[in-house]
């Protein structure tokens, strides 16, 4: 009797664990892509090389220009993220992916938010702090999931 209720204990504690990380948290997946966007080339140059997305973020929120384009370097980073996003992520009713949310924000301000298809309560998502000290910039990224 003793191991069958310990059993059942241990089934119910097996469930609930596995079943909460299922619904809502840190996702490898997301973790990783997030690394990855950070760490894309762009098409922006400043100082004679191209900016990763993580460094056209800072500057965007310096509100630089790309020295080979003059172009706003916050329109090159919505381009940008904006097509990455779009292609790895795919959204609509017959996926998986309902929807999803890239934002990169600082403590005065966003800098950046995009989002597409529905937001749920079963999501998974990750986030990550540049290294700029004066700024504290933190980009997050949310997948959200069929329910």
């Amino acid at each position: 009797v003793i191991v069958i209720i310990v059993s059942v204990i241990l089934l119910f504690f097996f469930v609930f664990s596995f079943s909460s990380n299922r619904e809502a948290g840190e996702s490898y997946e997301a973790s990783s892509f997030l690394q990855a966007v950070l760490q894309y080339t762009s098409s922006c140059e400043s100082r004679s090389e191209f900016l990763s997305v993580g460094d056209l973020i800072v500057s965007c929120y310096r509100e630089e220009r790309c020295l080979n384009s003059e172009e706003y370097s916050c329109d090159v980073l919505n381009q940008t993220l904006d097509s990455l996003v779009s292609e790895s992520w795919l959204v609509g009713a017959e996926r998986p992916v309902k929807g999803y949310k890239l934002e990169a924000t600082a403590p005065d301000k966003t800098i950046l938010s995009i989002r597409a298809g529905n937001e749920t309560s079963r999501y998974k998502g990750a986030q990550q702090p540049l290294p700029v000290a004066e700024a504290g910039i933190r980009v997050y990224f949310t997948a959200y999931y069929a329910e």
